[in-house]
């Protein structure tokens, strides 16, 4: 019986600091954003002094049934900005996208988070930054009737400074609360 009671605890504890989690790094779940993409901005930033520098990275695959998608990106239980995607393959538009932050050295819970639709579905991530660098976190995925998959974690600097390279820069706004 005493098993049985310790493993039921550590199970809800498990829940529990899952959800803490998810909590720690998500930001509130009334906030949305307005974003727009833009082209004319390519050029790598540096990091402040004493501080890192994160770009998140939208990469191709990431998709809404709905046609355009915002996906919000947020950081220590802030939203910190997010990514406008299309579903469309055939009208030009850019698949990839980017956009940075500066942050205090230390540790960092990342949550990445469709903002409308189905967007109970959520990715999560953790990362210690150090002072002077620079961190691409890159988010993935597919979102479809059928599945919906959302992978976000570290990205090659390589890979990422092409991405920021050939994409445009998503450029976000918390939008004003309905009356």
């Amino acid at each position: 019986m005493k098993v049985a009671l310790a493993v039921l605890f550590l199970s809800v504890s498990a829940v529990a600091q899952a959800t803490a989690g998810a909590t720690d790094a998500c930001g509130p779940k009334d906030v949305l954003f307005d974003v727009k993409q833009d082209s004319s901005q390519h050029t790598l930033a540096q990091p402040e002094a004493g501080k890192a520098l994160v770009y998140f990275v939208s990469k191709s695959g990431l998709a809404c049934p709905e046609g355009w998608c915002i996906m919000r990106a947020g950081l220590d239980g802030t939203w910190v900005g997010a990514f406008l995607r299309t579903v469309t393959f055939t009208d030009n538009s850019p698949y990839n996208s980017y956009f940075h932050i500066s942050v205090e050295p230390g540790d960092h819970h990342v949550c990445m988070n469709a903002q409308v639709g189905k967007g109970a579905i959520i990715a999560l991530m953790h990362f210690t930054a150090e002072a002077g660098k620079v961190y691409y976190i890159g988010i993935q995925g597919v979102v479809s009737e059928s599945s919906r998959f959302l992978n976000v974690g570290p990205m090659d600097s390589d890979e990422g400074k092409y991405l920021i390279a050939t994409s445009p820069l998503s450029v976000s706004q918390v939008r004003p609360p309905k009356k």
